[in-house]
């Protein structure tokens, strides 16, 4: 193997000397015609258009107009005069770039920091700061003209005298934040679509919408007048989807019909957490610690599970119409009942603890099926006002047994109501049936320390049987009525 590789190596010598190796290069001469520049143009190299007073001269309501479509740059701070608008849009797709700098108004004397002049399609603020304008920080509504197929991304409007935004149109505002402002942090309608927006501090509402708008992954904190909030004649679907509205003065949420809320939280408001107009969706939201009720939706609608925990003067969930849906929600602590159904709401495997009056309340040909009603200061579940209620399959325990309350598990105060297979245990009285003309059958009541049936004339009711440790039930009288309440 060793001279094998010595000969080689000695043939590879060989060739070299005897020049069998070429070396090949490019041509010698250049080519024909003068040697162009490979440098790019000041244009090539930035090919948009600077804001300044040569290619976007003032106008006699702005410091600078942008007249013609284009891509176009701050290479400056922009500083406002009195009654005039910091920089106005006076054309079709346009692009405007801050590039960090800051739109600086005359705070109660200047007009509009950036506005929109006239109906616009194609145009997008982006990546900078407006602040102190005497009037509106971005304003694409003036005078109700829309904007169409706009973008506002990256912006901050703060410190102006009305509104931080106010657009309208079908476009779409990202990561931007409105905050101390004299009026409303965002006014959108028409279709916009709000996405991981901030409005804090605001003199009035954080975002107020008008016509089906989106609003996702938003937040509002500490406004003057609510959270998310309508203005008057709002219509259209709404769809609000992982929002919060926290310590805002009033109510967190405020919808029109139609609304979808999903995953969204409303806690710390002085008004009720979330309030949704008929045939509404609420899901999967969390209200707590809000001045009145945490969750109140009109009628056709449904709360679907939520939590609402620890309202310091209302209910945990409540409806104001008829045929609403409350399904697997938590109401808990909460200073009046935990879930307040109106006529023919229907309450279905929620859980209702430590409440101020009562862990549910049902109202008119409505039901309470597979709930648990734990600790609250009257009773477990309360029916009252029309009767015609079906309290079926519920388990209620530690009710009503304050000093001077005589709550019960189950108290029934009107007529109608079928009262089937529920459990009731440790509570002042088990189970409370003050109405007529209502059956109970097949209930079991244990350990409540007034009495556990307590079952006025003109009812009808399945035997009931004490059976305290009996053994075998086929030796007790009357335990094999299929109807049979037991008392153990």
């Amino acid at each position: 193997m060793g001279r094998r590789n010595w000969t080689w190596a000695g043939l590879l010598a060989a060739a070299v000397a005897g020049g069998a190796v070429v070396t090949i290069a490019g041509p010698l001469n250049p080519p024909a015609g003068p040697v162009a520049s490979t440098y790019k143009t000041l244009a090539e190299v930035e090919p948009r258009i600077v804001v300044n007073a040569t290619n976007t001269p003032a106008s006699a309501t702005g410091v600078f107009r942008i007249s013609q479509p284009g891509s176009y740059y701050l290479a400056a701070d922009v500083i406002g005069v009195a009654a005039r608008n910091g920089i106005e849009i006076a054309s079709n797709d346009v692009t405007l770039d801050l590039r960090g700098f800051n739109v600086r108004g005359v705070v109660g004397s200047s007009l509009h920091g950036i506005v929109a002049i006239g109906v616009r399609t194609g145009v997008v603020v982006k990546n900078g700061t407006i602040r102190g304008w005497g009037q509106t920080g971005l304003n694409l509504n003036v005078a109700g003209n829309a904007i169409d197929a706009y973008t506002i991304e990256g912006v901050t409007s703060c410190g102006n005298s009305l509104e931080g935004f106010f657009v309208r149109g079908r476009g779409v505002i990202t990561n931007c934040v409105a905050a101390a402002n004299v009026r409303e942090g965002f006014i959108v309608s028409d279709g916009v679509v709000v996405r991981g927006c901030a409005a804090s501090a605001n003199g009035l509402a954080g975002f107020i919408a008008t016509t089906g708008c989106v609003f996702e992954n938003c937040t509002s904190r500490q406004n003057g007048s609510g959270g998310f909030a309508l203005a008057g004649g709002a219509t259209g679907l709404h769809v609000y989807s992982a929002c919060s509205a926290t310590g805002n003065t009033g109510d967190g949420f405020v919808t029109f019909e139609n609304a979808l809320l999903t995953n969204c939280s409303a806690s710390g408001n002085t008004g009720r957490g979330i309030a949704c107009g008929v045939r509404s969706l609420v899901r999967g939201c969390t209200a707590s610690q809000n001045g009145q009720d945490n969750i109140v939706v009109s009628g056709f609608s449904s709360v679907i599970e939520c939590v609402a925990n620890n309202s310091t003067s209302g209910s945990g969930i409540s409806t104001s119409g008829s045929q609403c849906i409350i399904r697997a929600c938590v109401a808990n602590g909460n200073a009046q009942d935990g879930i307040r159904g109106s006529d023919r709401a229907n309450v279905i495997d929620c859980v209702a603890s430590l409440n101020g009056q009562n862990g549910i309340r049902a109202n008119f040909v409505g039901s309470v099926r597979g709930c648990f009603a734990e600790a609250n200061s009257n009773c477990g579940i309360f029916c009252e006002a029309g009767g015609l209620t079906d309290v079926i399959g519920n388990s209620c325990s530690g009710n009503g047994v304050g000093a001077g309350v005589n709550g019960a598990g189950i108290r029934i105060g009107v007529n109608g109501c079928r009262v089937e297979q529920n459990q009731c245990s440790q509570n002042y009285r088990g189970l409370d049936v003050a109405g007529s003309r209502n059956i109970i059958v097949s209930n079991r009541c244990v350990n409540n320390s007034n009495s556990d049936f307590t079952i006025a004339s003109m009812n009808t009711f399945g035997p009931i049987i004490t059976a305290q440790g009996v053994g075998d039930l086929a030796g007790v009288a009357g335990a094999n009525h299929p109807q049979a309440n037991f008392r153990y």
